[in-house]
């Protein structure tokens, strides 16, 4: 379920995007004075300086309080407080940042004095987040009012030790899921849909699902790409549970997939038992099914939903793209599941998303217009129908709002590994924040907050 938009070659970082001020390294110590000092670099918040006592603290405090006068351009500093370190923290009197000149004139000067061991300023830090090149693009991740707020989440968890199966087309080689995928299994029957010659196979390869006329959309690359893509390598883009890792579940081929197939894979996926089919060595706590159909909820699919669950498992569904009421889409109206619809960049349902009373919740699925920075960037493949190289494109769809409810699933059981999956659902659900725009058809609960939901988590855990 996308709308597939404009494909963007393999491109390498020249620059970091996001830096954290830091402290001055070796070479920016003064040769000589005795103390060892850290200067601020020309763009450095600086706030106060840090003075480390070579012996008692608390005599040196009134000397250097004489030395901390306005000489240095005017600005007044004084004592404020000893850490628990036993630094002595000097601030000015005044708000606001202090020169970088002016901190650097301070520290050198007070680097002279006996009893001092180190000197450093006291900067302001700012949350990690990125280098890879087309974060910018990555408008779904901000902590703005129609982002889920990545980076804060990404304190408290990213998705380590947890386990994501998506079940989809397949997945493809690319640089920014390397190391991130474990091993899994084609269950596409039809070998005329599997396009490799053969039915089922332990090879989950994509192989491309073009047919009459469309080009292959290596879907599932581009929904792994946003559940755990390779975050901090200088290259592409980043996954919402970057630490997570995952399993590709082949289910739909040229022409799409069947039921069957889809519940056979996700049982597999949760570690259930097929028969003729190797156990999964990796079972998921999270499977991810962007895809559906029309009709009720089979007993196949609900029989299928409840085997993953008693084991453990969350189940994430796709609401669909044909602005409709989404109780007539399955699996994306079965019990159990948790049912995402897609928000645009403001925040609002996105035109094409269906809803209704089975939708739990609502993420970022793109505008399905506007341009790429308008909708879901992620990893994809060049080949027009069959593999070729790595790409990256900007698609739409409840497709890839599911993901990120997935990927979010996966932080917060990273951060409390013994949540059921209706635990995980309510963490979910319980802690949205409000669609900026009214969706009176039924968008769920409200909007995915990652980090809200993975402060709840954490301290679920502490509580434990």
């Amino acid at each position: 379920m996308l709308i597939r938009f404009f494909l963007r070659p393999l491109a390498a970082a020249t620059a970091s995007l996001f830096a954290m001020s830091a402290l001055a390294h070796a070479g920016d110590r003064v040769a000589d004075t005795a103390a060892r000092v850290a200067l601020a670099g020309a763009d450095a918040e600086v706030v106060g300086i840090i003075v480390e006592p070579a012996g008692d603290g608390q005599s040196l405090v009134a000397r250097l309080a004489s030395r901390l006068g306005a000489k240095h351009d005017g600005m007044d500093l004084s004592y404020v407080r000893t850490l628990a370190t036993g630094h002595l923290l000097f601030q000015a009197s005044t708000e606001g940042a202090i020169p970088s000149s002016t901190a650097n004139s301070i520290m050198q000067d007070l680097a002279n004095e006996t009893g001092v061991a180190a000197v450093e300023p006291d900067l302001v830090m700012h949350p990690m987040s990125t280098n890879d090149p087309y974060w910018p693009y990555l408008w779904s991740y901000r902590a703005d009012r129609a982002g889920i707020d990545v980076v804060k989440a990404w304190t408290y968890s990213r998705g380590e030790g947890v386990t994501v199966a998506v079940i989809d087309t397949g997945i493809t080689n690319h640089p920014d899921l390397q190391g991130q995928t474990l091993p899994g299994y084609d269950f596409i029957s039809s070998a005329s849909m599997a396009g490799d010659g053969n039915g089922r196979d332990s090879n989950a390869n994509d192989e491309g699902d073009f047919s009459f006329g469309s080009p292959s959309s290596w879907h599932g690359t581009h929904v792994a790409g946003t559940v755990a893509a390779l975050a901090g390598n200088a290259l592409g883009v980043a996954g919402v549970a970057p630490g997570a890792k995952i399993v590709p579940v082949r289910v739909l081929g040229k022409g799409g997939g069947y039921a069957s197939d889809i519940a056979d894979g996700i049982i597999w996926a949760a570690g259930g038992s097929v028969p003729g089919v190797p156990a999964n060595q990796n079972p998921a706590r999270v499977l991810n099914l962007s895809l559906g159909g029309t009709g009720a909820c089979s007993s196949l699919y609900f029989r299928a939903v409840n085997i993953a669950r008693d084991r453990g498992s969350v189940v994430v569904v796709a609401a669909g793209n044909e602005n409709r009421d989404a109780g007539g889409v399955t699996p994306a109206n079965c019990p159990g599941t948790i049912t995402v619809a897609a928000s645009n960049p403001s925040g609002g349902k996105s035109s094409f998303s269906n809803f209704g009373r089975v939708v739990n919740i609502t993420a970022p699925g793109g505008a399905g217009g506007g341009g790429e920075q308008a909708n879901i960037y992620s990893t994809v493949n060049a080949g027009r129908t069959l593999p070729a190289g790595p790409a990256y494109a900007a698609y739409a769809g409840t497709s890839m709002a599911a993901p990120h409810v997935a990927a979010v699933a996966a932080l917060a059981i990273a951060a409390a590994p013994t949540l059921t999956p209706d635990q995980v659902q309510s963490l979910l659900v319980d802690n949205v924040k409000p669609l900026p725009q009214p969706c009176r058809q039924g968008c769920g609960a409200g909007l995915l907050d990652a980090g809200k939901t993975l402060e709840a988590a954490a301290a679920r855990a502490a509580r434990q």
